[in-house]
């Protein structure tokens, strides 16, 4: 258990789990890959609380119009380069026309690389962690599944 005896203290869980989001695909498979040769357990409870888009576009629209209206439109027009045509249909059903108009636009004059395109992905999964932190999301409303106990270190 080398790496996770540095993440076995108070708050290392959700350490581990900010670090595990913030990375690439490439890179966060291989850490997941790490914890997962280490514990099980904690591999479980790692994938069972990270936040992905795909956890995101199962959330109510409630939510997700809560964090539309917080995060950025050019981080919006970005991480549509990697959304389904789904996915999109869903967040833009929270926008305004005129957010929706201005979101498309800055789109079209964008020319991301795929690297700009995962940056913008993991900026917008940071800012919505954020903002279950400030209290803004709540994860009692949005997906229980994803409560972290102040003692999951303990606990796992």
């Amino acid at each position: 258990m080398a790496m996770l005896d540095r993440y076995s203290k108070k708050g290392g869980f959700i350490q581990l789990l900010k670090l595990i989001e913030g990375c690439a695909p490439k890179k966060q498979e291989q850490l997941l890959t790490l914890v997962e040769k280490e514990s099980t357990v904690w591999f479980n409870v790692i994938t069972s609380r990270l936040l992905t888009l795909e956890k995101i576009f199962s959330w109510n629209d409630e939510a997700l119009a809560e964090i539309v209206g917080r995060v950025q439109h050019l981080t919006l027009a970005l991480i549509m380069f990697g959304l389904t045509d789904d996915q999109w249909e869903r967040l833009s059903r929270t926008l305004s026309f005129s957010q929706k108009r201005h979101i498309t636009d800055l789109k079209d004059i964008q020319k991301p690389t795929p690297a700009e395109v995962m940056s913008a992905e993991i900026k917008f999964i940071e800012e919505i962690r954020q903002m279950f932190v400030q209290g803004i999301l709540r994860f009692e409303k949005v997906d229980p599944n994803l409560i972290i106990p102040h003692d999951i270190e303990e606990q796992i």
